[in-house]
């Protein structure tokens, strides 16, 4: 099995240009979960790309908390403060770029993904095809549901 037969397609993932905020990343997000709300696993990242759609980085929950903290300034720490935070904080502050090391071959087997992602404790890989464009992800959480159900299938043979 290859990396891309377990890959979301980058177009079924929420992006957001890096240009955008905070605010728009977090609607983004909102909307994405929905679409995927009765998933075992609903994503919890919003991608970045740069002004030429190339994916760059990725917005996890624990980045836009910190860029909004850092935003919403010294002091006594306060949900309203950091809402106002969200619409000023341009998300290529916030977001954390992507290695080499987080991307891998379509062609790439599951097991180079597997082996990938638990050495790097990366969450996912980008999924690039032969010239080299993510063309998706590869997320731990899908190889464990694969797996999952492997297991439950060998077991009622």
């Amino acid at each position: 099995m290859k990396a891309r037969d377990v890959m979301i397609p980058v177009s079924d993932c929420a992006q957001v240009s890096e240009d955008h905020s905070l605010q728009s990343a977090m609607i983004m997000l909102s909307a994405y979960r929905q679409r995927f709300r009765n998933s075992d696993f609903p994503p919890r990242f919003v991608l970045v790309h740069d002004a030429d759609y190339r994916i760059i980085g990725v917005l996890r929950h624990v980045e836009i908390l910190k860029a909004l903290s850092k935003a919403a300034g010294p002091g006594v720490m306060s949900m309203e403060r950091l809402i106002e935070a969200a619409p000023r904080v341009p998300a290529k502050d916030a977001m954390i770029r992507y290695s080499e090391s987080e991307r891998i071959s379509a062609d790439a087997s599951v097991e180079d993904a597997i082996e990938r992602m638990l050495s790097g404790s990366f969450r996912h890989l980008l999924v690039l095809d032969e010239s080299g464009a993510t063309i998706g992800i590869v997320r731990l959480s899908e190889i464990f549901a694969r797996v999952r159900k492997d297991i439950g299938k060998a077991v009622q043979d």
